[in-house]
Formats: structure tokens, sequence, C-alpha cells
């Protein structure tokens, strides 16, 4: 798979010269126990394929017509060796491109062995001790980026926390006076949305019902004296975001207990007490929108 990521990003940047390139990579499913179906996608804003090459542009050997045979030069192997590779992993490649404005490139591979979860991993203090997160605390995502979320519920999974997503500053709000969260994660884009009447009732949902919010942001200077906002933020989580930064930020918010290695040698049930509101209807991870 390791190949056909750089055989995929090599061409994209072969022959972009300026725009952007972008590599996604999403679970699609899960066939078997232990894989995942994976879809790999790259995106360039580069020179484009004419629809005529676009049928054989996969064949060895195989290079644009209009292409400059000079600037492009190249062994015209790289995406036939690209097929090859995703068949023989049982899978499918695609493209989608217009001239002038960049190609697609998407790849699904069906099977994938997950060699390691990686997000049941437990968390621990500066002591070893394990924490242990209440299972019936509440953390609303709001994020439009289906990646973001995606790589949020999959941290939170091992923690058994209930997660609500949306993706709008507005719906937040709704979810707030309907859930009650007890910690909100917040992207920082979503909060630059020009609407001081909208700020105004965000802020007020969060101080009304007392609930934590945590930015997440690739922008520099946050958590710096440069960084301004309308909203109150109570802490914020640099993207791309990491699951120990996830997690220590959790557990400066939420209700969690520690278990020393002695207590889960013993089986003790060391959580604290901890209830939310009667009104409060809590949803389980993954729900949505769609969900309510």
């Amino acid at each position: 798979m390791r190949q056909i990521l750089v055989n995929l990003l090599r061409n994209a940047f072969k022959f972009t010269d300026k725009g952007s390139i972008t590599l996604s990579l999403r679970v699609i499913g899960r066939s078997r126990p232990g894989t995942v179906d994976l879809e790999i996608e790259v995106a360039d804003t580069g020179i484009g394929v004419p629809p005529e090459d676009q049928e054989t542009i996969f064949e060895a050997f195989i290079q644009q017509r209009r292409q400059d045979q000079a600037k492009y030069a190249g062994t015209g192997l790289g995406l036939s060796i690209t097929r090859r590779l995703v068949e023989i992993l049982g899978g499918r490649i695609s493209l989608h491109s217009e001239v002038g404005k960049g190609s697609t490139f998407s790849a699904v591979l069906h099977g994938i062995p997950i060699a390691e979860d990686h997000f049941n991993r437990s968390l621990h203090d500066n002591e070893g001790r394990n924490i242990l997160f209440d299972e019936e605390a509440v953390v609303l995502v709001i994020d439009a980026m289906d990646s973001d979320r995606l790589l949020i519920r999959e941290f939170l999974r091992s923690t058994k926390l209930s997660i609500v997503e949306t993706i709008s500053i507005a719906d937040g709000v709704e979810w707030c006076m309907a859930i009650k969260p007890d910690l909100i994660l917040l992207d920082y884009t979503l909060s630059l949305v020009p609407d001081p009447l909208l700020v105004q009732r965000f802020n007020r949902v969060k101080e009304d019902l007392n609930i934590p919010i945590v930015v997440m942001t690739s922008v520099t200077g946050v958590g710096s004296d440069d960084f301004h906002t309308e909203y109150r933020f109570d802490g914020w989580l640099g993207k791309p975001l990491l699951f120990e930064d996830v997690m220590r930020m959790l557990a400066r918010f939420l209700p969690h207990a520690t278990l020393g290695r002695e207590d889960d040698a013993q089986g003790i049930d060391a959580r604290e007490e901890y209830t939310l509101p009667a009104e409060t209807e809590v949803r389980q991870a993954g729900a949505g929108l769609n969900g309510r």
C-alpha cells in the first residue's frame, strides 16, 4: 500500500505546478474481522488529463499526448504499476480529471489488515495509573471535516464516551440545549463565521450550561497572546490531532478516575460517581444530526 501512495503522490507532484495536492484516506467498511476496506484519494490542481487519454492512462508506457515530453519525462510505468498493485490487493483504481483544473485518482482496497489498534491504547497519568473516563459523559464535536470527526471518533472509541457530531455552530447550539454535553470540541475555522448574533448565542449557552470548549486548529499562534476570538475557549488542540493530546485534554475537563496496577489486578472499579441531569439526552458514539 505504501508504494501505491508514493506512486500517486509522485504523479500528482509531477503534473502540478501551482495550487494544491490533497491526500485523503477513508475507511469505507470492514469486510472481515481485523481488516478494513480503504479508499485512497489523491487530488491535485495540475494540468489535468484529456478525455481521450483517460482510457489508456493506466497502460504501460502511455503518457498524455499533449504533455511537454521534456518537462514531464518519465518511464511511463508509474500508473501502470499502481493499477497492478491495486488489483493484487483486490481493489480498483479510477480517475476523474478536467484539463486545466486537475485530476483525482481514487483507489479502493479491500481487506487491508489492521496491524495494531492504536486507538485502544490506555491513557496514563504521570504516575503510570490508568485514567478511566465516566462512560456517561457526553462529548459534542463541531467540525465540518469528515476526516477529523472520524479520527476523533476512533480516538474516543475505547473510552466508551458518548459522542455527538455536527458540522456547524448553529446546529451545535441546538445540540447544547438538547443534551447539555460535558465538553465541546470545536474546529477553529467554524468559529470564524462573521455572525455576531450567533457568537452571542453560542457564548450565552456555554456560560448558562457551564460547558467547557476546546478549539481544534492548525493555525499558528493559538494559545499565545496573538490569538484572539469572539468565542470563549477553555483550551486548544493543534491539528493534526494526536491521540495523547486529545486524551489528556479530555482528562482535563471530563469526570474520570485513576486505576493503579494493584487495583487493576484486584478488579477494583475505581470510577467516581457522576450523574448527568435528568433532562439530558445521551447519544451514543457516532450519532449525528440525522440521528436526532
